[in-house]
């Protein structure tokens, strides 16, 4: 699939908690077009934060302490309860690398 102008953001993997923003500009309140690669299926949300080029994207509400899975792997746990819309990095992400 070719990327249509409206998709921002992408899923890599069907049981993936965040999308990765693929677009700069996206604001608190902008509705974001999502592709997900796997399934080649389109989807939209509304974004709570500033999400900078190349951040995630909480795709559902993700509980503190639960794993936080991209590609299909976890990326590590969330520190704190993540909403929906809301970027997701340091500030509430404990990374499984260190």
């Amino acid at each position: 699939m070719n990327l249509a102008p409206d998709i921002q953001a992408v899923i890599h993997h069907v049981d993936d908690a965040v999308a990765v923003a693929v677009t700069i500009g996206i604001g608190p309140g902008h509705r974001v077009g999502i592709w997900t690669m796997e399934s080649d299926e389109a989807s939209s949300m509304t974004v709570r934060d500033s999400i900078p080029l190349g951040h995630k994207i909480a795709i559902r509400d993700i509980p503190a302490g639960t794993d936080v899975l991209k590609f299909g792997s976890s990326i590590g746990k969330a520190s704190i309860d993540i909403r929906a819309g809301q970027h997701v990095h340091i500030h509430n992400l404990r990374s499984n690398r260190w």
